[in-house]
Parts: C-alpha cells; structure tokens; sequence
C-alpha cells in the first residue's frame, strides 16, 4: 500500500512538472511571437519612413491649406507621393512632437525623407505658387458685376463666361456641397437674389495658376470667404441674425465706412434703425437695385420698385449688396454702442457725422454736405417730408 501510494504521488507530480513545461514553453513561445511581430513592425514602420525615391531629382510643388489638420497634411503628402504611408507620417511626426506646420507653397521631393519633409513644413511656404503666372486682386466692397469685369480684364477668362459659371445651378451646388454652413443661406434665398454667391466671393489678391480653370477660380474664392467667415461661426449662431443677414449688412457698412471705427459706428445704426423698424435707407441698396454706382441718390432712383431698395422696404433687402471684407462682418457682430440713427459723410473731407435725431442730421447736412444752404427748419412735418428724400450717407 506505502509502495503504490508513492509511485502515485510521483507520477502526480511529474505530469505537474509536464503541465508546467508545456506552459512555460508557450509562454516562450508567445514571446518570441511577439517579439518578432513587434521587430517585423518596427522595420516596416521604419522603411516607411525612408524617402519614397531617394534617386529622384523631381521637385513637387504641394499647398497646405490653412487650418489643415495632421491627417489632412499626411494624405496631401502621400497623394503627391511624397511619404509612403499617410499614417505612419502622422504617427512619427506626433511622437517627435513635430506637428507645427505652418500653411503655404511647398517644394518636395520623392527623395525628401519623412524627417526632412516635417523639417521643411515647420519652417513654413510661400504664400505664392512657384507656378503662378498672374493676379487678380478683388477690392474690398466689389459686386459680383465687378468682380467678373476684374476678371475678364485680369485673366484669360470672359465676363460672360464668369457670370454664365456664377449663375449655373450645377456650380452653386457643387459649392453648397462642400461649404453647407457657408452657402446654407445663400440658397435658402436663391429665389429673391440677384446672385445666389454675392456676398460669398471674397475680397482678395488670388494666384492665377498654369492651367488653372475658370471654376477653380471662383471656388478659390467662396473657399477663401468659408476661411474668413468660419471663426465667427458660433458667434453668429448666438445672436438673432443668421450668416446671411450679417454679410448683407456688412456689405451695407462696408460700402458706407471709411474706417474701422466708422465700421463700428455705422454697424451700430443700421441695427438700432432694424430694432426699431425703420428703414435702412442706405444709397448702397438703391445703387444696386438700380444696377450702377450713385454718385448721388435723386428721389427717381430711390423710387425703384425692387426688393433690394431699402428706402421703399423695411428690413435688409434679400440679401448683400456687395462682397465685404471680414472687417466689415466684425464690425456688425461688435458695433459701437450708441443712439445714434443717421450719419452723413463731409463731401470734401469725408468724415464721418453722426446723429441721434432727424433735426441734427438735416443741420450737419447743411454745413457739411449742402454748404450753400441754411440749415433747415426743424418742424415735425417738414423733418418727415425731408426724411423721404434724405439717405442715410450722402
């Protein structure tokens, strides 16, 4: 009985040592597995970084828009086949802490390497193409009718090819697909606007590009008005106005300022007269419903019927009047605080004057616009008669 009891325990005991030895010999295993797996990653991680031709004498010119994130960069990149792998570029350059590119032209090579190409978009671009061939700069304040005059007497391209392009339903879609909140509003009032995209080409000096197309263009030009106008975004969200009515009144104010401060300032009395609801009367609405700049604004050009004539209707109009500048879009969203609800412009020194009553508008207007004349009368009834021919900025 002793005997067999010991064999028993010592054949108990070798098949735990059997039990241990496979395990440890597993585990081993599994090491060694992993081990060569994370040595098989490690090369390949590591040969993904090597320049993609390291013989190549090609240089690629790449833009890296503004505002771009890592993983856009890295796709630009490896799009041009300058990288090998999208993301292990954007793992090396995170780990390394080199993810401060800066927006612009690039010059690379397939034979850069990862290091070299992160080295190089630090430093930053140029703001201008090497391929660049011309210019076109739209002033602040522009029409779409202006715009595409500036365009035909700048580029290759005609007039009527610009507006053909600006009014087909196709282009503007293809815009509002990639710019919804930009253009949403732009669209919503489609059917009471001269130009669905006025107030959406933005005022800027463009690079004209080897064989760059006539959509490429203006699409350059809503992308640049997204960039601008995205950081007041949530800010306008906040307030009672949506994106379209704030560009319709900057473009009013931008029209009708000389300066900064003159932005904030008139800003601040188109929204008093709209809380109040009263109309703008702003010469920039007339001169647009009645297709031409105004020198000057006579009672028959104010007796437009058009939507757009915001002597004869109260509110903003269907929507801007030209293309404003973000100075102008500030300036609506942080007008200057006041009563005022006319003001008028020095016709020699063009200054600005304000006013918080009708009566002390019709006097500066007779020292600073009509110097011949004495100032008026200040009664009730011959201030409303003169309300009606007065605009707000001579």
């Amino acid at each position: 009985m002793t005997y067999s009891t010991r064999k028993e325990r010592k054949k108990k005991r070798n098949k735990k040592r059997s039990i241990w030895k496979v395990f440890l010999w597993l585990f081993i295993l599994i090491i060694l597995a992993l081990a060569g797996i994370g040595f098989y990653g490690y090369t390949q991680y590591e040969s993904k970084l090597e320049p993609v031709d390291p013989q190549s004498e090609e240089s690629i010119e790449v833009e890296i828009p503004f505002n771009s994130s890592m993983q856009e960069i890295s796709q630009i990149l490896e799009d041009n086949q300058l990288i090998q792998d999208a993301r292990i570029f954007n793992i090396y350059t995170r780990v390394n802490g080199e993810d401060n590119f800066q927006a612009g032209f690039y010059e690379l090579s397939p034979s850069d390497s990862v290091q070299e190409i992160a080295d190089q978009l630090q430093e930053g671009g140029s703001d201008v193409s090497q391929e660049a061939i011309n210019q076109i700069t739209v002033p602040e304040g522009y029409n779409i009718v202006q715009i595409v005059d500036v365009i035909d007497q700048s580029t290759d391209f005609s007039r009527d090819e610009a507006l053909l392009l600006l009014e087909s339903s196709d282009f503007i879609q293809s815009l509002y697909d990639k710019y919804p909140e930009l253009l949403s509003g732009a669209l919503e009032a489609r059917e009471e606007t001269i130009y669905t995209l006025e107030g959406y080409l933005y005022p800027a000096t463009y690079e004209i590009n080897v064989n760059m197309s006539l959509e490429e263009l203006l699409t350059a030009m809503v992308d640049k008005a997204n960039t601008e106008y995205t950081p007041y975004f949530t800010e306008i969200e906040q307030s009672e106005y949506d994106l379209h009515d704030v560009l319709t009144i900057a473009s009013f104010v931008e029209a009708e300022a000389n300066n900064d401060e003159d932005r904030r300032l008139i800003a601040g009395v188109f929204l008093n007269r709209l809380a109040i609801d009263m109309p703008l009367q702003t010469d920039v609405s007339v001169g647009y419903a009645n297709g031409e700049h105004l020198e000057y604004t006579t009672l028959e050009d104010a007796n437009i019927d058009s939507p757009y004539n915001l002597y004869r209707n109260i509110g903003l109009g269907p929507g801007p009047n030209n293309n404003p500048s973000v100075n102008s879009v500030d300036a609506v969203l942080h007008p200057a605080e006041s009563d005022y609800l006319y003001f008028l412009a020095d016709i020699n020194t063009q200054e600005t004057y304000f006013s918080e009553t009708f009566e002390e508008h019709l006097e500066k207007q007779a020292i600073y616009v009509d110097r011949t004349a004495e100032p008026p009368s200040t009664s009730e009834n011959q201030a409303e008669d003169a309300d009606e021919a007065v605009s707000v900025q001579q």
